[in-house]
């Protein structure tokens, strides 16, 4: 059985996570959103070795948003909730913590 490490803390581990705070990562509620996660990114990857287009629509799905002409180095993590804006490169391994205003080139691989 799990020990509750924050046993009467006012938030849950899900929350502690958003804040940025230490939190247990075993607990469920991180558990769905990753799962999900996991299954949009390969529902876009079948779709778009097929059509483009049909991908596109898997992206609707995603908390946020990606407007225009936005491009993802590998590897890039983009935080629940965070807007690109339009004509954005965002460099390989990079984690887009907060929303990137358009015409933003970050191509040095650095967190965002």
């Amino acid at each position: 059985m799990a020990i509750d490490h924050f046993a009467g803390a006012p938030r849950t581990n899900r929350e502690r996570m958003l804040a940025g705070d230490l939190r247990v990562a075993d607990d469920p509620a991180n558990a769905r959103p990753a799962q999900r996660a996991v299954r949009l990114q390969e529902e876009h990857r079948a779709r778009a070795a097929e059509d483009q287009e049909a991908a596109v629509v898997v992206l609707a799905e995603l908390p946020g948003t990606l407007d225009d002409n936005v491009w993802l180095g590998t590897g890039v993590i983009v935080c629940p909730g965070v807007s690109i804006g339009d004509d954005t490169v965002v460099g390989a391994g990079s984690v887009v913590a907060r929303g990137v205003r358009e015409n933003s080139d970050d191509g040095q691989g650095r967190d965002a």
